[in-house]
């Protein structure tokens, strides 16, 4: 819109020092409001320095590149700038920690490495993703979760494989997908360089438990429909108003009509959001 594109972005500084152990975030300013949401960003050279979703900026070797930060969704910066978005970028160099590189180099191997077990090192350091708690991680089927995104995995250095596509499908940049069969996968998260296993955990793919043959006056509870990992009921995407009503102080949903009816819910897990649909058939 035209108050977008007469949005100004900046950066508070031409240039920044980083070393390759350690992690910042930029702040940004601007001429106007805006939705922080909209903000990408992205580096120039990932091997150097990468940069999460939420703009928390990696170093990985000693280099220079340059950190972009742009306003709308687009495939790529050339993408951004020929549509002319908002739009800046600051120079980034990432220089060797000498004092604490072995202790670091050390440490990682301990903590991708529980069993113990020697591994060779890329010299790529962990994007310091979340602990992975695998009583907390889960999909629906045909339900999509952006894993890489949630634990802060950088696409350029990290693979992740699953152990089977009919339960959860993967892609290599970690995008799951629920598959047609309920169970669990094990989702490997390898180095893209060396190929070597950083770390693996559960996923499981279960159905909610909704009771779907139902009376009219039955209440449906919207919580502690997965028995496998944790989800709460965020809200609807998708309701007839007439043929249901909800308590939002209970979390409960009451089915007024006879007929078929499709509700959609989005339901908010520790790794993502998910937005699952379900046709309750109503008698009388």
């Amino acid at each position: 819109s035209e108050d977008e594109w007469a949005l100004k972005l900046s950066m508070p500084s031409e240039s920044i020092e980083l070393k390759s152990t350690e992690s910042t975030t930029i702040e940004l300013s601007a001429n106007q409001s805006y939705d922080a949401k909209q903000i990408y960003w992205a580096s120039d050279d990932s091997s150097i320095a990468y940069v999460t979703k939420t703009g928390a900026i990696h170093g990985a070797t000693p280099g220079t590149t340059k950190i972009y930060a742009y306003y709308g969704k687009y495939s790529s910066v050339k993408a951004a700038e020929t549509a002319g978005a908002p739009m800046c970028s600051c120079n980034l160099i990432v220089t060797e920690n000498q004092d604490n590189n072995d202790n670091n180099d050390n440490n990682d191997n301990q903590d991708l490495n529980p069993g113990g077990n020697d591994s060779p090192s890329d010299n790529t350091p962990t994007p310091e993703p979340e602990v992975v708690d695998n009583n907390n991680i889960g999909l629906t089927p045909r339900a999509k979760l952006d894993l890489r995104t949630a634990l802060g995995y950088s696409r350029s250095l990290y693979r992740f494989k699953t152990s089977n596509k009919k339960v959860v499908r993967c892609t290599g940049a970690g995008r799951l997908t629920g598959g047609p069969r309920e169970g669990s996968a094990t989702i490997s998260v390898y180095t893209r360089k060396t190929k070597e296993l950083v770390t693996s955990f559960e996923v499981y793919n279960e159905k909610p438990a909704f009771p779907t043959y139902v009376k009219t006056g039955d209440t449906v509870s919207l919580n502690g429909v997965f028995k496998q990992f944790d989800a709460q009921f965020s809200k609807f995407w998708k309701r007839n108003s007439r043929d249901t009503s909800i308590d939002r102080e209970t979390k409960t949903l009451t089915f007024k009509r006879a007929g078929n009816t499709n509700i959609g819910m989005l339901y908010a897990t520790k790794y993502g959001e998910l937005k699952i649909r379900v046709t309750f058939k109503v008698t009388r």
